[in-house]
């Protein structure tokens, strides 16, 4: 069940990369809804990028920018 769910979630981690890299400065919600992934989804995918340093983060007022690092 473990080796499923770590597939998954590198799947919605290079939907969520591959997205990034055409519309950069993207907030969770902004990615959730372009997507089509859940909210925990998205997390999940943005914390397997920042893991393997392949994500940048900006605050932006209340709100974080996703991109590309």
């Amino acid at each position: 069940m473990e080796i499923l769910l770590n597939h998954e979630i590198g799947t919605h981690a290079g939907k969520v990369y591959q997205h990034l890299v055409q519309n950069p400065a993207l907030t969770a919600t902004a990615i959730r809804k372009d997507v089509g992934l859940t909210a925990r989804e998205v997390d999940q995918a943005l914390g397997w990028l920042a893991r393997e340093a392949k994500l940048s983060a900006e605050r932006d007022g209340r709100a974080l920018r996703y991109s590309v690092a």
